[in-house]
């Protein structure tokens, strides 16, 4: 824990060791001031919107909070002023959500045969955090920073749980892979984190959650949707073109266009096929017809 000063009473602060902070104490509130070697200053110039809020990101998951988004003008088509604030900012909307709740309500009774809409009930954790960072338009398609504000009003993420921001977490192409591979023998998204965590001895070194492999998965399943067919007829259509047509495959669908049949024989099966005459049939409406 690294000391800070204190005007007024004593209080200490959980922050990291790699950043030090300043704790201010006025009329019994406390101010979280984080320091970062990639701390954002007024005037620093960035050559994009995007560029800013990479670099803001950057100082926040080192400190250990998180950014989003916020307003925005425009003039004539060019975005003249743009603001980051801190995820804390502002204050969940308790009276609009029991609105949203009664028209839900009163939606479902008004009308039986429409099915209500499932609402995810989240705990907010917004308490009006005023940290930001301000750009305006420099010219050039450049932005300069306009103003910034890094004093908190809550405490920052802890060495061990600076891995579960959402900045700090990324799936990689390693990790694609092997949640993509591990699914070809049923085993599920969870399954393969709890799997990859033992191969990496510890949950911090997988660098993203059990829940950002099953969004990925969700994902791909989105991507592929309906065209799983089409995507492994054309697979096979690339590699007979690129074997010299040593690579042989055919298909059957039904009267709706649906696959029903494939059959696929490369250079090595067809060896194969020479010596032992041995054929491998799969049922893939195995335990998928109900």
């Amino acid at each position: 824990m690294d000391s800070c000063s204190v005007n007024g009473s004593l209080a200490s602060n959980n922050v990291d060791d790699d950043a030090s902070c300043e704790l201010r104490v006025d009329d019994e509130i406390e101010d979280w001031v984080p320091d970062s070697p990639i701390k954002p200053y007024v005037g620093q110039i960035f050559t994009s919107i995007d560029a800013a809020f990479d670099y803001y990101s950057k100082h926040a998951s080192f400190c250990g909070f998180q950014v989003r988004r916020s307003t925005q003008r425009s003039r004539n088509g060019v975005v003249v002023s743009k603001y980051f604030v801190c995820s804390k900012a502002g204050s969940r909307d308790i009276s609009s959500s029991s609105r949203e709740d009664d028209a839900s309500e009163s939606s479902r009774i008004s009308d039986k045969n429409v099915e209500p809409v499932k609402r995810r009930r989240t705990v907010s954790g917004k308490c009006h955090c005023s940290a930001n960072l301000a750009l305006k338009f420099a010219g050039s398609e450049s932005y300069e920073v306009s103003s910034f504000i890094d004093k908190h009003n809550h405490p920052f993420a802890t060495d061990s749980e600076k891995q579960f921001l959402r900045g700090n977490r990324a799936m990689s192409a390693m990790n694609c892979n092997f949640v993509f591979d591990v699914a070809s023998s049923n085993t599920g998204p969870y399954r393969a984190h709890g799997i990859l965590k033992e191969l990496c001895d510890s949950y911090s070194a997988i660098g993203a959650t059990a829940v950002d492999f099953k969004n990925w998965m969700r994902d791909i399943k989105v991507f592929i949707g309906k065209h799983d067919s089409h995507m492994i007829l054309q697979k096979f259509e690339d590699k007979r073109e690129t074997s010299d047509n040593s690579f042989f495959y055919e298909y059957q669908t039904n009267s709706d266009g649906h696959l029903t049949r494939l059959f696929w024989a490369d250079i090595e099966g067809r060896k194969s096929y020479d010596v032992f005459g041995d054929v491998v049939s799969f049922d893939a409406t195995y335990r998928t017809n109900k």
